[in-house]
């Protein structure tokens, strides 16, 4: 009897074994929840940060008042304007007909469309979680008409 009271149960090295595979796989779990917790807020951060960028280049091109800070809160942005060159390149098509150009000057004159010189917009927004986006869009500076 007393060799099966002795054999009976777990020693104390098997149970210690048991709690450290135990706890390498709630670590392995932890790691890839966290992992799968970015990974979903990664789109949600990218959409939230495109908001600000339209908002804050629309306030940079009709220079009105930057957004509100409770609508950037954990968004940070800079923004920067510079003149959009359009460099002529050599091709062999031939040239347009310029009648035609100057109809569709005239049309635009006409409906009211602004003249100018084309923007470069870009907004550089750093999210929550640290990570840099760029937004660029291209803008008309009104001119005289």
């Amino acid at each position: 009897m007393a060799a099966d009271s002795k054999d009976a149960g777990f020693t104390l090295i098997e149970v210690l074994v048991a709690l450290v595979v135990a706890a390498i796989f709630l670590e392995a779990l932890t790691r890839a929840m966290a992992s799968s917790w970015t990974v979903s807020r990664r789109p949600m951060e990218q959409v939230a940060a495109l908001a600000v960028a339209r908002v804050a280049a629309t306030a940079r091109a009709h220079d009105r008042a930057e957004p509100a800070a409770a609508f950037v809160d954990p968004f940070r942005y800079e923004t920067s304007v510079e003149p959009l060159l359009i460099e002529r390149r050599p091709t062999n098509l031939p040239p347009a007909p310029e009648n035609s150009n100057a109809a569709d000057r005239s049309a635009a004159a006409q409906r009211g469309a602004p003249r100018g010189l084309p923007q470069r917009i870009r907004v550089l927004v750093s999210g929550p979680s640290g990570r840099r986006l760029i937004f660029e869009t291209i803008t008309v500076e009104a001119g005289p008409n």
